[in-house]
């Protein structure tokens, strides 16, 4: 079981995001507890994504001060992220785990819509690239992306596809780099 929810959770890692909709239930019906699943699952999908990015680097952004920004707001998200999930007492994440996977899933569904918001609102302030101001954005992400991943991809996916503007392959080549630091930071951390 295990082994069929890795090989479909790395699947939807590197196209779309939402492999924790598979793979975390699939490390809770193995009998881990919460929070080792997540963990578990956090680190299983590293692979996925350090490898998704090695495939599409050419669609990167250019390394500049914005994309250290980038990586920045990634890296101490994660940190903040990981600090936050071993110090949430045991039976207070097994509260928190119905609702964070019907905000994963919700955020999974209205992907489309958040997306065309983000884009919209980017585009009424005149912004059409990736910016130091977008860290306010990612930051959160990463943090949530480091305590719990269930649905980062998709709000990454979201956000990025402001930069990208609409060029759905390098939006997901960006959001696979952010999301292998965010969870390569957490499992080291």
């Amino acid at each position: 079981m295990l082994f069929a929810a890795g090989i479909a959770g790395g699947s939807l890692a590197s196209m779309v995001g939402g492999a924790s909709l598979v793979t975390f239930p699939a490390f809770l019906a193995a009998g881990l507890p919460p929070i080792t699943a997540t963990a578990s699952n956090i680190t299983a999908v590293v692979p996925a994504n350090i490898i998704a990015v090695f495939l599409d680097r050419s669609l990167l952004p250019s390394i500049d001060r914005n994309f250290f920004g980038l990586i920045a707001a990634s890296v101490v998200g994660a940190v903040i992220g990981g600090f936050l999930l071993l110090n949430t007492p045991h039976r207070l994440f097994e509260v928190l785990i119905p609702v964070l996977l019907g905000f994963a899933t919700v955020i999974f569904a209205c992907s489309p819509q958040i997306a065309a918001w983000l884009r919209a609102r980017n585009a009424a302030r005149g912004r059409t690239t990736i910016s130091v101001t977008s860290v306010p954005l990612l930051l959160p992400i990463s943090v949530y992306g480091g305590y719990f991943g269930a649905g980062v991809g998709v709000l990454l996916l979201g956000v990025l596809s402001v930069v990208a503007d609409g060029d759905y392959r390098k939006a997901n080549a960006i959001k696979n780099l952010v999301a292998a630091i965010t969870t390569g930071v957490v499992v080291v951390y």
